[in-house]
């Protein structure tokens, strides 16, 4: 459960530079290089949390740290998008963060780690 958490995320960063990505393409951006840079940050964003996803599930011990730290970041990205009246992503990811941090944080889970 933790791994398919944490994959979310990975694939929603994805998700999100790929939608920046298109609305550079199809529209004028007010700052153009903001735009580029948004994209290109989900987009590193999202493959390196897919790397720590893969990691996870592989019991890497470095991940499991990493795999905590990604899905606090979601939350917290959750909590600005609240703020921002964006309802259907902040439950979305907030629900799958919570998971996920639910199912990282068991007993069983933290013994495969040695935590």
């Amino acid at each position: 459960m933790a791994t398919a958490a944490v994959t979310a995320v990975g694939l929603a960063s994805l998700g999100w530079s790929a939608w920046e990505g298109y609305r550079l393409a199809t529209s004028t951006p007010q700052n153009e290089r903001v735009a580029v840079g948004t994209a290109l940050y989900f987009a590193t964003f999202g493959a390196l949390v897919l790397l720590v996803a893969w990691s996870f599930a592989r019991r890497r011990g470095w991940a499991f740290g990493a795999a905590v730290f990604v899905l606090l970041l979601a939350l917290a990205i959750a909590a600005v998008m609240v703020q921002g009246g964006f309802w259907v992503g902040a439950v979305l990811l907030g629900g799958t963060a919570l998971a996920g941090l639910a199912a990282a944080l068991r007993p069983d889970t933290r013994v495969l780690f040695g935590r």
